[in-house]
């Protein structure tokens, strides 16, 4: 455990330590970026895998060659792929449910894991620093092109070119979500979809399935994942004496489900004490005695999180990148976040800080740690339009800071600015912090959110609370939801513990700008392009469509 560093230390009013001296230069520190050297090294040993497009494979239909930042050689992880059609096909004829769970745990006890030198938080959702993790189960179609003639094609070696093609593309032909959504679609629709002069990110998003999941950390971090698992077993437990009183499909539902849960939360656990024995591993080969120590100690936390509440600031990160690396990426295509990481974390910082057990400095070390593991993650290969469309795009990882109570408090702190002032020191694109403005906000701390935004990175963005409340009670939410609503991933919002967009579009709100243009040139009576594009699309459906200017899950589409 972290030893305790003297009485008490003084948590800082919100906003009153600035930090405009770092923003106004293009590179913050003697040694680059991050407060300290240890950041500065991490930083620069980083795979930027967020894709450049420079070169067309297609220009009409979209499709780019992947290039990347400073020539750096990113790999497609063909180590996830390949768990994941195995545990498909170990399962087959089981509850669709049950394959999922079974996957996450394939992946749980077989992903390859590593630590790299200096860091302090760990775990990772790709199989190796430079690579990126794909979903065949997403979509798997356009794969064989992609790394013959498409744009993928310098990310795998001929071998791995041979077992994407003739072993996973194979298995997941008409089994992939993408495969099932197109099956189940009309037929009259499928010649507008397959158009690629006509399609869009909108209107293909099952292609991508990018979700941003929104898991409630408050009771997580309160009872830690191996209480809800001993809840799941006891609920088991009863479930089998209510077979009499129950419909037959509510039992089989509730069994598998419960079932599936228990399987994950054991192998989140597992994953955790995996990590913890590498450290371990590490520790004893190490010859410097400071890593020796911090290998120690961050092998006796995960032995101890996420499988119970943590008990610590340091503990309270790295329960939290436990869960989002297995439940956000290993089992979804993730994406985004909401987190209102101020708050969440907040109780863990303050109880350290009063306590004497951390300092300021420390604690921003460890946030831009945990940061620079997200900005590792990496965007995903998908379907190539897609992944021309995000050129330089990553996760879009926004989470929350600042904001109320949802009835007018102010609930800033000094965690609020201790992240902002990590992300001007790290000078990376993920993740995205977003400012929850609201007419009580602390002036101090739309103070340092400014100064941020003066740093040119984009961040910090501002959302109005008010609207973000307004959204979530226009979709039907309750009052005590909406008042949790959490902007997500750039324009797409969720509510903690009730959201996960299964084409990670239902929350998302956007601009067409082919139907803006349409509009204007209305007004001013050009019905040329009006007429033709309509003419066009409704020649190629049988029935005939209808269309009209209408929003569908934020987007407006015609």
């Amino acid at each position: 455990m972290t030893q305790k560093l003297k009485a008490t230390t003084e948590i800082p009013k919100p906003g009153s330590i600035s930090f405009e001296d770092i923003v106004t230069k293009s590179v913050p520190h003697e040694w680059g970026y991050g407060s300290t050297p240890r950041v500065g090294k991490l930083r620069d040993a980083l795979y930027w895998k967020s894709t450049t497009t420079k070169e067309w494979v297609n220009l009409a239909a979209g499709i780019g060659k992947c290039t990347f930042r400073k020539g750096q050689k990113i790999k497609i992880d063909l180590d996830r792929a390949r768990l994941v059609t195995q545990a498909y096909r170990e399962t087959e004829g089981r509850p669709w449910v049950l394959r999922k769970a079974k996957m996450v745990e394939k992946l749980c006890d077989e992903m390859p894991i590593f630590i790299k030198p200096e860091e302090l938080i760990v775990g990772d959702a790709n199989g190796a620093p430079n690579e990126i993790r794909w979903y065949p189960e997403t979509s798997a179609w356009w794969m064989p092109d992609g790394v013959t003639t498409g744009g993928f094609s310098e990310m795998v070696s001929e071998e791995e070119r041979k077992e994407i093609i003739e072993d996973i593309c194979e298995y997941w032909k008409g089994k992939s979500v993408g495969d099932r959504v197109w099956d189940a679609m009309p037929d009259y629709i499928h010649p507008l979809i397959a158009d690629p002069m006509v399609w869009s990110i909108g209107v293909r998003s099952y292609e991508e399935s990018r979700t941003p999941p929104a898991y409630d950390y408050v009771p997580l971090f309160k009872e830690g994942l191996q209480a809800r698992i001993d809840k799941i077993e006891a609920k088991l437990k009863d479930l089998k004496y209510s077979i009499g009183e129950m419909n037959p499909g509510e039992y089989m539902a509730k069994k598998h489900t419960w079932e599936a849960m228990a399987i994950c939360g054991r192998a989140i656990i597992r994953y955790a004490q995996r990590n913890a024995e590498l450290a371990r591993r590490q520790a004893r080969a190490e010859k410097d005695k400071i890593r020796k120590m911090e290998m120690e100690e961050l092998a006796e936390i995960l032995d101890w999180v996420p499988a119970n509440p943590p008990r610590t600031f340091y503990e309270c990160l790295q329960f939290y990148w436990m869960v989002e690396v297995t439940a956000h990426f290993f089992a979804h295509c993730g994406n985004g976040s909401g987190a209102r990481l101020d708050q969440i974390w907040w109780h863990y910082y303050k109880a350290d800080m009063e306590a004497g057990r951390i300092t300021r400095d420390k604690a921003r070390e460890l946030v831009e740690c945990l940061f620079l593991k997200i900005q590792d993650v990496g965007s995903p290969p998908e379907w190539p339009v897609v992944f021309s469309a995000t050129s330089g795009f990553d996760i879009g990882y926004t989470f929350d800071i600042c904001g109320s109570d949802g009835y007018g408090t102010d609930l800033s702190n000094d965690l609020s600015c201790v992240i902002m002032e990590a992300m001007a020191n790290l000078h990376i694109c993920q993740p995205a912090p977003t400012v929850r403005y609201h007419r009580n906000i602390s002036p101090e701390v739309v103070e340092r959110a400014i100064d941020l935004n003066r740093m040119g990175m984009g961040h910090a963005s501002w959302h109005n609370e008010d609207l973000l409340e307004k959204w979530a009670l226009s979709r039907g939410w309750s009052l005590e939801d909406a008042k949790r609503a959490q902007a997500a991933c750039c324009m797409a919002n969720n509510i903690p513990g009730r959201t996960v967009g299964a084409t990670g579009n239902g929350t998302v709100g956007g601009l067409y700008a082919t139907k803006l243009l349409e509009e204007i040139l209305g007004l001013f009576n050009v019905p040329t392009y009006r007429e033709g594009l309509h003419s066009r699309i409704r020649n190629r459906c049988d029935p005939p469509m209808r269309f009209s200017m209408h929003t569908v899950s934020g987007y407006c589409s015609i």
